[in-house]
């Protein structure tokens, strides 16, 4: 929503969040008519970020609808061209009411125009809630000309919230580049304004650039069957075979938005501002570490989002020219979303979904794309739901055999571990199944050899020593990428690689330049836009992989580093691992007799450092920090670690003094909340 205010007109204050109603009030509903604004926070004089207009101020009512009827108004982001929307028949655009939870509310939308639009949808705002987003409750395809919606939705808020109408245009950039010609004044901060074009440019196309599609599902770990896994993922499989699999690539951070604000800055989290969760008030600092999306923005990309993202409350500051809504974020939501955007793209013809499933070959592509675009596209699968007794769907996910699960050695094999690995296998062969039809509706555009594809995860699988620690099964993910005719097919590489790497080896790809801010490397040496077969990186090229936690549910500072064989870690304060790790899994339900040592081991509070030899003990249960014959590893693995805090100016990095360490902790999560 742009974040976009009014000037005039004051949030009701008998709702609670006034600033949000502030922040997300359209200065068009007073006229009865949304218009359009490029210039709010974070977005001003950027590249995808202003339009030449007019002020809407100075159009009456009957010249706004004259323009919108004679076609003559565009906009390139936010919302545009509603005419009328009520709630009931009562609630007019602008005003407050109260609806009792459960409730029928009839919603109807009149919108001009519609040759212009791709997609009507109605978005709620619930004030409180876990995400701090809108979420679409009806999302419609328009008629041509005009369109006199109504639809009836079951009130399931209990509490305040906003309801919201949107109109998704059809253009996929700004009419041209560049800062917006006029600027803002004390008056009025952010306009909202309505453009007259009368042919406009458009953005200019990246020559000879690919295409990206960026692929993140959640919680997944390396738990796909080309890293070993006796799980059934034979599309995955199949895609790691056309492309490049990296067998040893680690997270930075072991939950969810640290480890997603670094694949797409190519910063440490305590770098790019986000050392815990968007949801408890982090945020990436997108001045200091600009995301990916707005970095391929200002090179000439088109940016669409489509499904989860976990970087910041507000997509549009990571640089995300769209925000496609769908009605969830699981796979079967976001992938029919998807194929159809993008056979619209290519004008492949019919339903970009039905067309990929019925006939993926003989569909070829009669229409580029005149921008490449960025798709970053996010699953909710494969993380818990929070459902008993299942944490995962049974009614969406079939579970596998539970003497087929691997229970790797890390975990207790007991009956309760492996019905949770049944269903987090089931989970993921319907991540696998969706994934594939992603796959065919790339190639039934006849796209696929322009189209640089991307799959990762963001930390490792919610089990216990595992994600939220910086173990093994915390940190160790996949990644795959492909792009034919320029990625080698079946390489697998085998040195280490983290996802600091991701952003610096994608812009080598694309033949652009990396950001001066990533704290990674370049995993590939390739001309720049040249199409050669590339040299992958060797084991030498990086010795180690840091990881690191900062807050989670609790203050809980740590830093790992891995080498080739050895796992050390270092905590800032003792914690029960027991109690720290996955709060989702009812671990109490666990029959932990006859595994007695298991259970002391993981309750057990941990010491000040932790070494590891994992070729010797894969599951992490023996600690050599004490060895004196492992004294020198530990002293390489510790030195390296230092320099590391040391390079990227690790707040933390003084573990001598806990106290101090947890005041710094604190004074940063308050600053960032006071803004």
């Amino acid at each position: 929503f742009n974040r976009m205010r009014n000037p005039e007109r004051r949030a009701n204050a008998s709702l609670p969040g006034k600033h949000y109603l502030q922040d997300y009030w359209m200065q068009g509903l007073r006229l009865g008519v949304i218009a359009s604004s490029d210039e709010h926070s974070g977005q001003g004089g950027r590249s995808h970020g202003g339009i030449a207009a007019v002020w809407a101020q100075e159009l009456t009512r009957e010249e706004i609808f004259d323009a919108i009827r004679s076609k003559r108004c565009y906009a390139t982001t936010g919302e545009r061209i509603l005419l009328h929307f009520d709630i009931d028949g009562e609630l007019q655009m602008g005003q407050s009411g109260r609806r009792e939870p459960g409730s029928t509310l009839r919603i109807r939308l009149k919108v001009w125009g519609t040759d212009l639009l791709n997609r009507v949808e109605i978005l709620r705002y619930r004030f409180g809630g876990r995400d701090c987003t809108f979420r679409p409750v009806l999302s419609n395809a328009p008629r041509p000309e005009s369109m006199d919606f109504a639809a009836e939705v079951e009130n399931r808020v209990d509490g305040a919230c906003i309801m919201c109408a949107s109109c998704r245009n059809r253009w996929r950039g700004p009419p041209w580049p560049g800062p917006a010609p006029y600027g803002s004044t004390p008056e009025y901060p952010d306009r909202h304004l309505i453009m007259i074009n009368q042919g406009g440019k458009t953005m200019p196309r990246a020559a000879g650039r690919p295409n990206i599609i960026f692929i993140t599902c959640h919680d997944l770990g390396d738990y796909l069957g080309c890293y070993g896994t006796p799980v059934q993922t034979p599309r995955l499989d199949a895609f790691a075979r056309e492309g490049v699999r990296f067998a040893s690539h680690f997270s930075t951070g072991t939950i969810c938005s640290p480890a997603r604000g670094s694949i797409i800055t190519g910063c440490y989290p305590h770098t790019h501002g986000l050392m815990g969760l968007v949801h408890r008030g982090w945020e990436l600092e997108v001045d200091r570490c600009r995301p990916l999306p707005d970095l391929l923005a200002a090179h000439g990309y088109s940016t669409h989002l489509f499904g989860f993202q976990h970087e910041h409350r507000d997509a549009g500051l990571l640089g995300y020219q769209e925000v496609h809504a769908t009605p969830g974020h699981h796979c079967d939501e976001v992938v029919p979303v998807f194929c159809d955007w993008l056979a619209e793209q290519t004008r492949c013809g019919g339903a970009g979904l039905e067309a990929a499933q019925l006939q993926p070959s003989k569909s070829p592509a009669l229409h580029r794309p005149r921008q490449p675009f960025l798709a970053a596209i996010g699953f909710s699968e494969v993380h818990r739901m929070g459902l008993k007794p299942s944490h995962f769907r049974r009614d969406r996910y079939i579970p596998a055999d539970m003497a087929e699960v691997e229970v790797r050695p890390y975990l207790p094999d007991i009956p309760a571990i492996r019905r949770d690995l049944a269903d987090f296998y089931g989970a993921i062969r319907f991540m696998d199944e969706w994934t594939g039809r992603l796959l065919d509706a790339v190639d039934a555009a006849g796209i696929r050899g322009e189209t640089l594809i991307i799959f990762t995860t963001d930390h490792g699988a919610s089990f216990i020593h595992s994600k939220a620690t910086l173990y093994e099964g915390g940190t160790r993910v996949a990644l795959l990428m492909s792009w034919k005719g320029v990625l080698p097919e079946g390489c697998v590489v085998q040195g280490l690689s983290s996802h600091v790497d991701i952003l610096p080896t994608l812009m080598e790809l694309i033949g652009l330049p990396a950001p001066d801010q990533a704290e990674g490397m370049s995993l590939w040496s390739c001309p720049a836009g040249g199409k050669t077969t590339n040299i992958p990186l060797d084991n030498t090229s990086r010795p180690y992989a840091f990881s690191e936690e900062n807050f989670n549910n609790h203050f809980a500072p740590a830093r790992a580093v891995r080498s080739k064989r050895y796992r050390y870690i270092k905590y800032g304060i003792n914690q029960c691992v027991f109690d720290y790790l996955i709060p989702e899994i009812e671990l109490s339900s666990f029959d932990f007799r006859g595994n007695r040592d298991v259970f002391d081991f993981y309750s057990a509070d941990r010491v000040e450092e932790e070494l590891f030899d994992l070729e010797q003990d894969s599951g992490e249960r023996m600690n050599l920090a004490a060895d004196p014959a492992h004294a020198p590893v530990l002293q390489e693995m510790r030195s390296a670690l230092t320099a590391h805090m040391k390079k990227t100016q690790d707040p933390f990095r003084d573990f001598r003094n806990p106290i101090r360490m947890q005041q710094h902790a604190y004074t940063a999560y308050r600053d960032r909340n006071k803004r």
